[in-house]
């Protein structure tokens, strides 16, 4: 490639000839100027130097790029696609080519990421006090997902506002015309809650924990649900896989207590645990409806004996003694005693 280069650009020794002859030409017209050769000389020199170095430089990328495809050759002829455990058979250069070169991620359209919010929009706060919690929750997450989808933080504020039913807009209606353009969209939702919120939820929430019992035919389908709220609302998020674990088997009715106790092992982990007694009420209910009634015979009601009373068991033998003596005394002529 070098060699193909100079031969048709020529170098300083292909042109010198070309200076000589109009050296002559300048000698026989009247001379020519010693420092205007001198000048053409290192000129002509300096373009070798530059014609050389392209050369040279064009010719190492060629290489490279020939080298690349080599590989990349080489690679595809022993590489088996339905096979991906031929993948580890990769040439290393290969790997150094991949990790060379950028992955470029086209940037998202501003249009397109403005029109496809992920979440859908929170329901309006009424002003309810026991709703303000999960609408809270909800709110957060809708800004924290679709953050950039509704705007900068004065957009967010607004759209917050814009979530809020009439009554809570008039009563936090100073509140924004006074602050909305200095608070931010988290400082907003800080100020309805020290509104709306409940400064001793978690309190009444661990007194409730403590009482809170499965009833002896509730499904724990059923039960976890309420569990799980009064859990969160005591401040569960913060604890430990352990205080979850034995808080919830504190609170199972008596029949999966001890179907969790039968168990040789149960998982550490605090979301394995609760699937495994998910399985384990499961198989409880199955066996309670398959179960057979139990067929209890009443018995018979006991005979009741009845007894003659005293004085009809009495009374015959009075009235026949009573009737004889009558007579007898008839019969003497004498007057029945009194």
């Amino acid at each position: 490639m070098k060699n193909r280069l100079i031969s048709r650009l020529g170098t300083a020794d292909n042109l010198r000839p070309v200076a000589g002859s109009m050296d002559g030409q300048q000698q026989s017209s009247g001379g020519f100027d010693p420092q205007l050769q001198q000048f053409m000389t290192a000129l002509f020199g300096q373009l070798e130097g530059k014609l050389i170095q392209l050369a040279e430089s064009q010719a190492q990328q060629k290489e490279a790029h020939e080298a690349q495809i080599r590989v990349l050759q080489d690679t595809i002829a022993r590489l088996d696609p339905t096979q991906p455990e031929a993948r580890e058979t990769l040439n290393p250069n290969m790997a150094e080519i991949a990790a060379s070169t950028p992955i470029v991620t086209p940037p998202i359209a501003e249009t397109e990421r403005r029109t496809r919010p992920a979440l859908p929009d929170p329901p309006k706060f009424d002003g309810r006090r026991h709703k303000f919690r999960a609408w809270l929750l909800e709110m957060k997450n809708k800004l924290r997902t679709d953050g950039r989808t509704i705007g900068d933080n004065t957009d967010q504020f607004s759209y917050i506002f814009a979530r809020l039913d009439s009554k809570p807009q008039q009563l936090c209606a100073t509140y924004v015309q006074q602050k909305g353009s200095e608070q931010t969209a988290t400082q907003f939702l800080a100020y309805l809650e020290s509104y709306y919120g409940d400064p001793n939820l978690e309190e009444r929430a661990v007194d409730q924990i403590k009482t809170l019992v499965q009833g002896k035919n509730q499904p724990f389908a059923k039960f976890y649900p309420e569990f799980e709220v009064v859990m969160a609302n005591a401040g569960g998020a913060e604890w430990t896989d352990n205080v979850k674990r034995a808080t919830l088997k504190m609170a199972l009715n008596e029949d999966l207590r001890r179907a969790v106790a039968g168990q040789i092992a149960m998982p550490e982990d605090y979301q394995e645990y609760v699937k495994t007694i998910r399985k384990l009420s499961s198989q409880l209910e199955t066996l309670a409806k398959n179960r057979p009634p139990i067929n209890r015979q009443s018995s018979p009601p006991p005979r009741r004996v009845t007894k003659p009373a005293a004085e009809e068991m009495d009374w015959e033998p009075i009235r026949a003694s009573s009737a004889k003596r009558m007579e007898n005394y008839q019969r003497s002529d004498q007057a029945p005693p009194r």
